[in-house]
């Protein structure tokens, strides 16, 4: 299930996206709860992302996926390109992209 908040901020973003003539949407991945394991926030991230994708395909937008070190942001829960990848093959949405994967031209 997809919380609301997440929805409410993902439908917002592509209401802005629109209105901007965006085609790209940067969808950060969060911080992992301290102490916890990286299974169930796996498992909510493909989840959320599902659905992000979705919305943003009936728009023509693409959800960027970033990978970000976990020296300059510590906890971060995308924190490495072979994870990100693996990431984007399991969400399996055309529209998810590793962030600078596509021409931005």
């Amino acid at each position: 299930m997809v919380a609301y908040c997440y929805c409410h901020a993902i439908a917002k973003a592509l209401t802005y996206a629109q209105m901007l003539s965006c085609p790209r949407l940067h969808v950060m991945a969060g911080l992992v709860p301290a102490g916890g394991g990286r299974d169930k926030p796996r498992a909510a991230y493909v989840s959320n992302m599902r659905w992000a994708a979705g919305e943003a395909a009936k728009q023509g937008v693409d959800i960027l996926l970033e990978p970000i070190n976990t020296r300059d942001i510590p906890g971060f829960f995308v924190n490495r390109q072979d994870d990100a990848h693996q990431l984007i093959a399991e969400i399996a949405r055309e529209v998810v992209v590793m962030h600078g994967d596509r021409d931005i031209g």
